[in-house]
């Protein structure tokens, strides 16, 4: 059971067995605590994707410009 639970929630799910939680659901809010941790680690990811992909966009916008006015 507990070996199911990562190194990292292992803290969570030992101090919600010791806060009198049944070991099922402290199982699961562990789990479920590892996904939230997941979820906004790719959040992030895509963010900073969406940054590099801005950034781009607007070096070609601005190449655009130069080449209709100056060239």
């Amino acid at each position: 059971m507990a070996a199911e639970v990562s190194k990292i929630n292992m803290k969570l799910h030992k101090a919600l067995i010791d806060a009198g939680a049944d070991s099922q659901l402290a199982l699961e809010a562990s789990q479920v605590e590892e996904d939230f941790v997941a979820e906004v680690t790719e959040i992030k990811t895509r963010l900073q994707l969406m940054e590099r992909l801005q950034w781009a966009i607007t070096a070609g916008v601005i190449g655009i410009f130069i080449k209709s006015f100056f060239i």
